[in-house]
């Protein structure tokens, strides 16, 4: 709500931990505010597909839970 509406697309994913939200509900979630919603599970191809689709200026935003955190690595 806060930072989809700014986003010039989103990756939707989701964590192991079977708490986590699925990745389609979130991008579900994520299609109200933002028209370029893709779905990539795990975080670290989301992450991924996000750095690779980055032109040199853009910004790439990670959020969510500490467990998506801890699933993706960037050196």
């Amino acid at each position: 709500e806060t930072l989809a509406p700014l986003a010039d697309a989103v990756f939707a994913t989701q964590s192991s931990s079977p708490r986590s939200a699925s990745a389609e509900e979130i991008a579900r979630e994520a299609r109200k505010f933002c028209s370029h919603v893709e779905i990539h599970v795990p975080p670290q191809a989301a992450l991924d597909t996000a750095l690779l689709r980055a032109a040199p200026n853009d910004v790439v935003c990670v959020t969510g839970s500490f467990f998506n955190l801890a699933e993706i690595s960037h050196p």
